[in-house]
């Protein structure tokens, strides 16, 4: 096994990936959002909606992952302590880049 396959076994580092990953995702979703809706009405885009989005994406990605493993996989315990602190950093991470992303939506909408 290399070296490669055994970091990425780690479960600190797997979590962190997963963590940096959907915030990433999260962001990218809001910023794409609030671009195309300052562009299209205008205005701009309310920061709870903003938020909604962010945090409604990542859920349905968590919540499709906890069946996957429940019912189709069954190699691992869906309810474990660090999934849970796993999932909740997520959140968190997530509501901070959704926020990020809808600034950065914004400034691009707004520059010519």
């Amino acid at each position: 096994m290399s070296i490669a396959g055994t970091i990425a076994e780690t479960s600190v580092l797997a979590g962190a990936i997963r963590i940096v990953g959907l915030a990433l995702f999260a962001g990218v979703t809001t910023t794409v959002a609030a671009f195309v809706y300052r562009v299209r009405v205008r205005t701009e885009l309310p920061e709870g909606a903003t938020l909604i989005l962010g945090l409604g994406i990542v859920a349905i990605v968590l919540t499709t992952r906890l069946v996957f493993i429940q019912y189709v996989s069954e190699t691992g315990d869906p309810l474990s302590v660090s999934e849970a602190l796993v999932n909740v950093t997520v959140f968190v991470a997530t509501g901070v880049a959704s926020y990020g992303g809808h600034r950065a939506g914004e400034r691009l909408a707004a520059s010519d």
